[in-house]
This record gives structure tokens, sequence and C-alpha cells, in this order.
């Protein structure tokens, strides 16, 4: 089941500054979680997406990062296996 995740990086304001992506956490080949990443730059959200990435590796094996129909970044370590 894909689970539902809170917007990162957005602050309390109703204006949200940025691009908004998403980042779709991985395991066994399938999306299992997504998180929204706000962002002002591609590079950011790469950082962003990775440091959510390394706060749960051990649910995950990888993730890809969208800007709307555009994969920013793709990141599938070694398969680890079935979870």
């Amino acid at each position: 089941m894909l689970a539902k995740r809170k917007i990162s990086g957005a602050g309390s304001s109703s204006l949200i500054k940025g691009m908004m992506m998403r980042c779709y956490l991985v395991a066994s080949g399938h999306i299992r979680a997504v998180e929204v990443i706000t962002a002002e730059s591609d590079t950011e959200a790469v950082e962003r997406a990775f440091s959510i990435f390394r706060q749960q590796a051990e649910h995950f094996d990888g993730f890809e990062l969208w800007d709307q129909a555009r994969l920013v970044h793709s990141f599938k370590p070694d398969y680890r296996g079935p979870r």
C-alpha cells in the first residue's frame, strides 16, 4: 500500500516557493511511499531526496525523484531482496 507522507520543506506559509517534486520510495520493485519535496533547484531536491531515503533506508531499496513527467534522479543501489 502507498503510504501518504507530509510535505517536506514547505514551511507554514500557504505560499510555497520553489518547485514541488515527488520522491517515490521503492521496495521490491514497487512504490511503497511518496514524499513531496519543495526545492529551488534540481540539485537541492536531489539532496533532500537522499536525506529522506537515508533516514528510512532500512525500509526501501531506492527512490525516484520526479518533477511532473520529468525524471530528475533515480537511485537504486544493489537490490537487497524481497522485504
